[in-house]
């Protein structure tokens, strides 16, 4: 990984805590939350594959440096932890755009301390939620569907029955139809 090379070694490079204080201000949100999905994963596979050549931190909120992309491509990036759109790029995605794309996020995990170990946990509580959702959802479509079918009749539950399997075969058929 690359090590900051910053000139000006009396700037404070602390790890930044949601709320990140930087310069006084408050982010509600992290940097990568800028991005779009494909960006943030694209960027976190640059930083886990070593792409941050080299990088600096001119002030506590701007971080420069140079994230190597496909085809042995080199981007000058900087990024501002303060105001994320006013981060840029030299690569085609990015250049004269406001987005926040892969070599941003990347430099972003590769030059805040601990950025990157806060942002696994988020995945990993994120993906806990939805685990837990799913089974919430789970039991009480269950125990709806149960509890409605306790009410019927034995002639329409097979009516029901009978309406699922048709519903079925026509999805079966029109789905494989290559006419549609």
């Amino acid at each position: 990984m690359a090590t900051e090379n910053d000139t000006n070694a009396n700037i404070e490079t602390a790890p930044l805590e949601p709320p990140f204080q930087v310069d006084g201000s408050e982010e509600s949100m992290a940097f990568y939350s800028a991005a779009s999905g494909r960006s943030l994963w694209r960027g976190v596979d640059y930083y886990k594959n070593d792409n941050v050549a080299s990088w600096s931190a001119p002030s506590a909120s701007i971080r420069k440096g140079t994230v190597l992309g496909s085809n042995q491509a080199s981007y000058d990036v900087e990024i501002d932890l303060e105001h994320p759109k006013k981060s840029t790029c030299t690569c085609p995605f990015a250049e004269g755009r406001h987005v926040i794309c892969k070599h941003m996020v990347a430099l972003y995990f590769e030059s805040v301390e601990g950025a990157y170990g806060k942002f696994e946990q988020e995945v990993e509580r994120a993906q806990i939620a939805y685990e837990q959702e799913e089974e919430r959802w789970k039991r009480e479509t269950y125990l709806s569907i149960k509890k409605e079918v306790d009410g019927i009749t034995a002639k329409e539950a097979r009516e029901w029955l009978i309406d699922i399997l048709y519903q079925q075969e026509l999805d079966y058929r029109y789905r494989n139809d290559r006419y549609w």
